[in-house]
């Protein structure tokens, strides 16, 4: 499944970084290619477009750099900080450089990497909301039989 950029969307290219969880077996998450786009506010922002899969099922999702944040601000205040994996720091100077994208849409890949390591916090309300686990529970329910986001991520 390739990402179809959202209208007023300019893709940046392909980051071949791919993660698969070892403790979810065949669950994952692959950064796609980050996009150039507006906010709701006309601003210019980056998303990275990144595809999650759980055997043939599969979904892309955009995320900002700032969603990511407020993701790990959540775990850490349900799992503490000490069980959260690292997020890439923010930039006090906005950085577009194609170079500084490619790194963190790997650092980014990362993350999700180690948050599909730890059972109990990928299947938290909050990593499904944010890998949209219900719309891919219904894409997986189709093809698979899986209904709940538990059963997307765990198998």
């Amino acid at each position: 499944m390739h990402p179809r950029p959202a209208e007023g969307v300019e893709p940046r290219g392909r980051e071949q970084s791919t993660f698969a969880s070892d403790a979810t077996a065949d669950v994952g998450a692959a950064v796609q290619c980050t996009e150039v786009g507006q906010d709701g506010h006309g601003r210019t922002v980056t998303f990275f477009v990144f595809e999650v899969y759980k055997g043939a099922a599969s979904w892309c999702v955009r995320r900002r750099y700032s969603d990511f944040n407020a993701l790990w601000l959540k775990l850490c205040e349900a799992y503490g900080r000490q069980n959260v994996p690292i997020l890439p720091p923010k930039q006090l100077v906005k950085n577009e450089s194609e170079e500084f994208l490619e790194k963190r849409s790997h650092l980014l890949a990362h993350f999700l990497y180690e948050l599909l390591e730890d059972r109990a916090v990928c299947s938290s309300p909050e990593v499904c909301a944010f890998l949209e686990c219900e719309a891919g529970a219904h894409l997986a329910a189709s093809n698979a039989g899986i209904a709940t986001c538990a059963a997307i991520l765990l198998g």
